[in-house]
């Protein structure tokens, strides 16, 4: 999955080091803060994907409303050939 720009949603976004085990049981400082840059990148990359699903969604419904459009001249024009067809006999 990729955003707007062409490049991948993970891409340009810093990931936080490592959770160190003995910081969070120590649940120190350093964990804490560590935390904090894990929140921060999710938050993040949750926004991201929210921006690339929102535009997935916007491009599936006008390819959905493109394709409605056609069909609905499609079967406009085979009916009325059909109709046409039916006045000659």
């Amino acid at each position: 999955m990729t955003s707007t720009n062409g490049g991948s949603i993970y891409s340009q976004l810093p990931q936080p080091e490592n959770i160190d085990f003995t910081e969070a049981i120590k649940d120190s400082p350093r964990f804490r803060a560590s935390i904090a840059q894990h929140v921060v990148y999710f938050s993040r990359l949750e926004n991201r994907l929210n921006e690339a699903l929102s535009d997935a969604f916007g491009h599936t419904l006008t390819l959905s409303k493109a394709y409605h459009e056609q069909s609905s001249i499609i079967i406009y024009n085979k009916l009325n050939n059909f109709i046409k067809r039916l006045d000659y006999l």
